[in-house]
């Protein structure tokens, strides 16, 4: 996202630069590289932020390592940054100095920014008593809501800075947070996707049944759900060609998928990815929990049908029945819901109104993230000269 967000700036003639701890594999990544003991103690704090927190949270990150990354902020001497995930790259201290120094907008990507360290809420409303008795973990529960608290205190008393929020369902979310209560710009603008690319790619005749889940192990984004709807698929006598894009997955799902011939193709790269939807008939997004699933919009775009589970997020972006299809969290409902798609008598209709739409949502991303950059730099000045 913030390589694609860079890359479509430096179109405009900005300057635009992507700091990374991995390589992205684009030219505007600058890679921030570790010392040993930093990269050791990063990895250690993973472990620790995966172990004692349920599947159905997935991970707590309630710590950050830093990985010293402000000299390279200073060498580049940027006019705004645009801050997306800063795990394990700058830490509490650092993120408060940052706020300091430089105007700040964040993409919020998930629950992150407004809970003691859990990306995805659930059902829990903890956040909004301070994170005490964290359902998600034992062992974590002080370390929880101990971030909580520090988070809160940065940004409650930082200078002007924005949020831009993907869905309008997050952007409720955090309507009681400290986090939005005391930002000075609130935008909501939809991800961009790579539309040179997917404009370049050669049409092709479509076959079979697509998922892209980043984690497969992640239980919030469903792929057991899906590996379940596949079975009845299989017992209904289809042979229908599945494929699946995606990392991590369990022994269990991995033994799963052999069994229904589900081809595993493991993460690709963002090219390979679209190709691969642009191949399919169809998308399935079986989340249990999204923000606004970029891989939506994309298969939009290259016209590629989508059944997404009845979720904010994706409601947000499929109309059923206009736009796509929509399911329930069910095996059944998205068995039922994938025999609605490849047969349904408007598919080609549906899948036209979504291109035309996920191109219309596209041209004005840029027009809007500038918009959003200039309100937080106007923001800051005006503090200074009441400051001076």
């Amino acid at each position: 996202m913030a390589c694609r967000i860079a890359e479509l700036q430096n179109l405009d003639g900005h300057e635009a630069q992507v700091f990374s701890l991995n390589n992205l594999s684009s030219e505007q990544v600058v890679v921030i590289k570790r010392n040993t003991i930093r990269k050791v103690v990063a990895r250690a704090n993973t472990l620790v932020s995966l172990l004692d927190t349920r599947s159905n949270w997935g991970q707590l990150t309630p710590h950050s390592i830093s990985a010293k990354i402000v000299p390279k902020i200073e060498e580049f001497k940027p006019d705004i940054i645009h801050i997306h995930n800063w795990f394990n790259l700058f830490d509490a201290k650092e993120l408060e100095g940052i706020l300091r120094e430089y105007p700040c907008v964040f993409h919020v990507h998930d629950a992150r920014l407004m809970t003691g360290g859990c990306h995805y809420t659930l059902d829990c409303e903890a956040h909004l008593k301070g994170c005490i008795k964290c359902p998600a973990t034992l062992t974590k529960r002080n370390a929880v809501s101990h971030s909580l608290q520090v988070y809160g205190n940065i940004f409650f008393n930082s200078p002007p800075y924005g949020l831009i929020f993907p869905s309008e369902w997050l952007h409720k979310k955090f309507d009681k947070s400290k986090v939005k209560r005391s930002a000075s710009v609130v935008t909501r603008i939809v991800n961009p996707i790579d539309m040179i690319a997917i404009n370049n790619l050669e049409p092709q005749k479509r076959d079979g049944i697509v998922c892209v889940i980043s984690d497969l192990n992640a239980k919030v984004k469903g792929f057991d759900l899906f590996l379940e709807a596949i079975d009845l698929l299989r017992n209904s006598g289809s042979r229908i060609h599945v494929q699946v894009v995606g990392a991590n997955p369990t022994k269990q799902q991995l033994e799963i998928a052999s069994r229904l011939d589900v081809k595993l193709l493991g993460r690709l790269s963002n090219f390979e990815t679209l190709r691969i939807i642009g191949k399919s008939e169809l998308l399935i997004v079986p989340s249990y929990s999204e923000n606004s699933p970029t891989v939506i919009l994309e298969s939009q775009a290259l016209g590629t049908s989508v059944l997404a589970t009845n979720i904010a997020g994706c409601l947000e972006l499929v109309d059923d029945g206009k736009t796509g299809f929509i399911c329930e969290t069910t095996a059944s409902s998205i068995f039922a819901g994938i025999e609605k798609a490849l047969n349904s008598a408007s598919r080609d209709e549906i899948v036209l109104n979504a291109k035309n739409l996920a191109k219309t949502r596209h041209s004005s991303i840029n027009i809007n993230l500038y918009t959003a950059y200039r309100d937080v730099m106007s923001s800051r000045k005006a503090m200074e000269k009441n400051e001076g």
